[in-house]
This record gives C-alpha cells, sequence and structure tokens, in this order.
C-alpha cells in the first residue's frame, strides 16, 4: 500500500466517526481535500470594505476546486464569474454558509462578488 493509499484509507475511518457536526465535519472536508490532492491550499483574504460593491479575486490557472464565504456571517454574499454580474446575475451564499466548486478546468479565471452588508472579508480557499 502507498503512503497516499494509506493516507486514503485514514480518511475514510475518519469519515465514518460518529457526531461529525459543525467545524469537526469542516475539518474532515479540509484533510479529504489534502489526502485527494496532494496538495497544500492557497488562501485568499480579499478585504470587502463597502456594501454592493463588486471586488475580485484571480484564481490560478490550476485551481481544481475552490471554497468562497464571509468571514463575519452577517450578509449575503453574491458573487458571479463575469465583471459587472455580481449585482445582476449571481450566486448567492447565505450568511454563514459557503459555496464549492469542484472538478474544475479553468485558464484566467477571476470572481467577482460583493456583499449586502460592509462584512469586511471574504475569505477564498482554492486547491490546485
Amino acid at each position: 500500500m502507498t503512503f497516499q493509499e494509506r493516507d486514503y484509507q485514514a480518511f475514510k475511518l475518519i469519515q465514518f466517526l460518529p457526531s461529525l457536526t459543525g467545524k469537526w465535519s469542516r475539518c474532515v472536508s479540509l484533510i479529504e481535500d489534502f489526502v485527494l490532492t496532494g496538495r497544500e491550499p492557497k488562501i485568499y483574504n480579499v478585504s470587502v470594505p463597502l456594501a454592493n460593491t463588486e471586488v475580485s479575486q484571480v484564481l490560478s490557472d490550476t485551481t481544481k476546486k475552490f471554497t468562497i464565504k464571509l468571514r463575519a456571517g452577517v450578509g449575503s454574499l453574491k458573487f458571479a464569474f463575469t465583471t459587472t454580474e455580481s449585482a445582476s446575475n449571481y450566486i448567492t451564499v447565505p450568511p454563514g454558509c459557503s459555496y464549492t466548486d469542484t472538478d474544475l478546468q479553468l485558464s484566467s479565471k477571476t470572481i467577482y462578488f460583493q456583499s449586502t452588508r460592509p462584512t469586511g472579508v471574504v475569505e477564498i480557499i482554492e486547491w490546485s
């Protein structure tokens, strides 16, 4: 059994532990990402000081998965993949929630987003 196969088996055992809730289940998700991709994540903390004002973040060309959320779960996050559409044609992430997109094959992709309140920081984690 290779090192990666052994790590994956360990992850599978962790998945079946009872009472996986809240922060623990998020931890398990990060373990799964690390074991399956074998790479370090890249984290972006993007300032969003004004409500309903579009901000953007360029993702790496090799991004396979990303998660986006507001650091403070006060307002909703609106995001899109085309400039100016975060105000008209967007995906809404409710307060306290996150959005994850997987199995991506991006090439110079930018995420455009805004918050319904001046929340301070949008957190993005990408996996290559």
